[in-house]
């Protein structure tokens, strides 16, 4: 919601909004000046060393992954089957 200049100097009883004013309310909202540091983050994803890395893990982990546990979600009634023995058509749940 948009509130205009005017009703917002209205609204805390001014007539103007000078600097001096901007910088009261900022420091009794707990702002204060500082210098800005120079600073950025970089994530190396691109880097050679990084993408070895990676493409060795994968080839790991894919292999690990054949002999991991898989969950697969069933239906109740192919929980029942299987219990009782009964084959389970592929792709039925």
């Amino acid at each position: 919601m948009a509130v205009s200049r005017n009703k917002v100097l209205k609204y805390y009883g001014l007539d103007t909004f000078s600097t001096t004013t901007a910088w009261r309310w900022m420091r009794t909202l707990g702002m204060h000046y500082c210098d800005t540091k120079k600073n950025y983050y970089v994530d190396g994803r691109e880097w050679m060393d990084v993408v070895l890395y990676r493409w060795e893990f994968v080839k790991e982990h894919l292999q690990r992954e054949l002999i991991m546990f898989r969950w697969i979600p069933i239906s109740y009634d192919a929980e029942k089957k299987l219990e009782d023995g009964n084959e389970i058509l592929l792709d039925s749940g």
